[in-house]
């Protein structure tokens, strides 16, 4: 039997072990939240308060098409390349 493929981004050599509490009012919260738009508000308040990128999620709609996009592209190659070698029907 084959090994697994281990999958997924490489561990980060430093741990993120310290935490930072804050209180916010509903209202805060509602915009925090807003403004993460689906992101994780850990990760959307760290990236901010570290004046990095936010990164924000593809949206699913986007990430469907793309993945059909991706199917119509690998089916055009498989044309392309069979046409390249002679090996299309004809008709």
């Amino acid at each position: 039997m084959g090994r697994a493929k281990k999958g997924g981004r490489p561990k980060s050599a430093e741990t993120r072990s310290r935490y930072l509490n804050i209180r916010l009012t509903e209202a805060e919260l509602a915009r925090l939240r807003e403004k993460a738009a689906g992101a994780k508000l850990s990760d959307f308040a760290r990236r901010r308060l570290l004046g990095k990128a936010v990164v924000r999620p593809i949206p699913e709609i986007n990430q469907l098409a793309w993945e059909q996009l991706a199917r119509t592209a690998a089916t055009l190659n498989q044309f392309a390349h069979n046409a390249n070698l002679g090996r299309l029907p004809h008709h």
